[in-house]
């Protein structure tokens, strides 16, 4: 029988089953899953890889990856646990998570299957993948296999909706949120991370403005710290956010814009081709640069990129003579995770190229061959058609 390389459906279950949907951390009052959004963390008291906190040569790939060895924590205090292994120990995270599954007792069946499916469907903040992904080639992952129960947006957001990523004076005087109806997002991660970058070091990195909000045009943006590390950010309006970048004290870059949309009509909107193309092309090169030089995180990288709120949407492209509109598109959302081994702009130019592709060939069946011309797409610096 193959050793298994993570935990298994039944035993995330049992684990969200005694957790109460809460955070094992003392006092912590986090709930692990949020309406369908995911903020829990499956992370294993002693490490599931070598130089990883706590790692048990002596262990079986099994015994890694039990119940015994799991413990549900948010983002911010696994990397509480994890940045600071001596106090942290494996016997105190086993007293920790004992002490919490006693007070928190066992929720219903139901509750515990839905909970397990909807953290295995996502990649955990901080590297971890509670699902299998198989390598296709040296560039390029196979889509996320998201269960039909769970939807294809669950996860895409690493806070609940209306919590205030930022805040404007004194603490808690001006709090901004982001909308989480419409948006898209692109994050970056190094799965293969051992060793935290840590929030000084991520802080340092934002001071110098380094890292650039999630957006087409560079514009000074706003700088803060939250409970998830430190974020970059431009307005939108008062108390709202219109685009952003977030960084874990693991390096982990997310970054979220909800400004390619516009809406005609109720329940319908128009998303520009154009617009989202040079966002992507934008950003992902500043964080691949911040990945590698400012946090020095070892390749290769996780990039993911998704769209949410775009069922009824249509997607306008440049069209000569005239423009053109196509759609509508039937999907609520749409997500695509590619590995990354280098980054040179040759291996980042074919890995937008193929996003692009797969998001209007399987959204609403076009070819950007046909919707592109070269002339335009050296015109505005985007990737061969």
């Amino acid at each position: 029988m193959a050793e298994p390389s993570g935990p298994s459906t039944t035993t995330i279950k049992r684990l969200f089953a005694h957790s109460g949907n809460r955070c094992a951390f003392p006092r912590c009052k986090t709930a692990m899953i949020q309406s369908e959004t995911v903020i829990g963390e499956i992370c294993h008291v002693a490490a599931g890889s070598p130089n990883g906190p706590r790692y048990d040569a002596n262990q079986t790939p099994a015994q890694r990856h039990s119940y015994d060895n799991l413990i549900l924590l948010c983002p911010t205090h696994h990397a509480v646990v994890d940045d600071d292994w001596e106090t942290y120990s494996v016997q105190r995270l086993l007293k920790m998570k004992a002490e919490h599954e006693a007070a928190a007792g066992t929720m219903a069946e139901a509750d515990a299957a839905t909970g397990a499916q909807l953290l295995l469907s996502v990649n955990q903040a901080g590297g971890i993948a509670a699902h299998t992904i198989h390598t296709v080639n040296v560039h390029v992952l196979p889509p996320e296999r998201v269960p039909q129960a769970v939807p294809v947006s669950a996860g895409m957001t690493f806070f609940p909706t209306g919590e205030a990523l930022a805040n404007a004076g004194f603490p808690g005087g001006q709090g901004f949120t982001f909308d989480t109806t419409r948006f898209a997002y692109l994050r970056l991660l190094s799965p293969s991370n051992q060793q935290r970058v840590g929030l000084p070091r991520v802080l340092e990195v934002f001071k110098q403005g380094r890292v650039r909000p999630l957006s087409e045009n560079w514009i000074p943006a706003a700088i803060d710290r939250n409970r998830h590390g430190a974020i970059v950010y431009i307005q939108a309006k008062s108390h709202q956010i219109a685009n952003f970048t977030q960084a874990f004290v693991t390096g982990e870059l997310w970054g979220m814009n909800n400004g390619l949309f516009q809406f005609p009509q109720p329940k319908i909107c128009t998303l520009s081709a154009v617009a989202m193309e040079k966002l992507y092309v934008t950003a992902l090169p500043n964080y691949l640069l911040v990945a590698a030089e400012a946090f020095s995180l070892p390749m290769p990288y996780s990039v993911e990129f998704g769209i949410k709120g775009i069922e009824h949407a249509r997607i306008s492209f440049p069209h000569y003579p005239a423009g053109r509109v196509v759609g509508p598109i039937y999907d609520e959302a749409f997500r695509r995770t590619y590995s990354l081994s280098e980054r040179t702009p040759e291996a980042v130019t074919e890995l937008l190229r193929r996003y692009f592709n797969e998001f209007y060939g399987e959204l609403v069946g076009a070819k950007r061959a046909d919707v592109f011309t070269d002339d335009f797409v050296a015109a505005h610096d985007l990737p061969p058609r």
